[in-house]
């Protein structure tokens, strides 16, 4: 919460530093709506995190989903022992996932904590991306995980160089958290990892691992020494018929909304 408290105070400054008196009734009156606002993420924060014993050290359970799936959170009748769930947002720097706005509402609506990524292309300029996904992504609040940018083999474009890859995903990722003031977590699988991740910065951003091993999974090792945050262990999540990836996170849920 140290954004929120740097945000408040420097909004406080401003209203204290104003000239006019009708100016600084217009500062009070936007430092009272943004206090509210940040008072209602809050509280939706707390909510959700209540609800699960959010401050246990333990498993946590979730899903990701797309159009693919197709209404898959509305048919669900309980959270089914979940906890959040990850909804494709955006591709490229034009596609929108079709379901994209309805299943963030509903993942609201079950109580689950939700989460937006993007699918990411090498071969389109990293700063479109992030201005795309961003747009998409204008309600994100502080009960909301931090927006995702997904790079694996899908993501590869041609006569693209490694060294280039890696300066546009850089770009795209600071690009993205000054637009939306929050950092975001890098999605992507060991082999793709070790192959083509070769900025020793992505370590400082969390990992949402894909690996399918039975019992431990395999840390790329750009990520030996600080971990993963989220790991989709499989692919063969059923529900209602339907068959998603499976995610699960070890830990305090609250640190899932960094």
């Amino acid at each position: 919460m140290n954004k929120v408290f740097l945000l408040l105070i420097s909004c406080f400054l401003l209203v204290s530093t104003s000239c006019g008196d009708n100016e600084k009734d217009k500062n009070k009156e936007s430092l009272m709506d943004l206090g509210s606002d940040l008072d209602s993420q809050i509280s939706d924060s707390l909510t959700i995190l209540d609800k699960f014993n959010a401050w246990e050290h333990r498993n946590y359970y979730g899903i990701d989903i797309s159009h693919y799936q197709g209404d898959v959170i509305k048919l669900m009748a309980s959270t089914d022992s979940l906890h959040f769930v990850f909804a494709k947002a955006t591709e490229g720097t034009g596609y929108i996932d079709p379901d994209f706005r309805t299943n963030w509402r509903e993942i609201k609506e079950k109580g689950l904590i939700r989460g937006a990524y993007h699918f990411y292309r090498f071969s389109d300029s990293p700063i479109a991306q992030a201005e795309h996904f961003a747009s998409q992504i204008q309600d994100l609040a502080y009960s909301d995980m931090a927006p995702v940018v997904d790079v694996e083999q899908g993501s590869l474009g041609q006569n693209v160089s490694i060294a280039n890859m890696n300066s546009d995903l850089k770009q795209f990722l600071t690009h993205l958290e000054k637009l939306v003031g929050r950092q975001p977590i890098i999605y992507t699988n060991t082999s793709f990892s070790n192959r083509y991740l070769t900025n020793t910065s992505f370590s400082n951003y969390s990992l949402w691992l894909a690996d399918y091993t039975k019992n431990k999974p395999r840390v790329p090792d750009l990520w030996k020494e600080n971990g993963y945050l989220i790991w989709q262990k499989s692919q063969n999540y059923n529900d209602f018929s339907i068959t998603t990836d499976f995610d699960e996170f070890n830990g305090r849920l609250n640190e899932l909304l960094h």
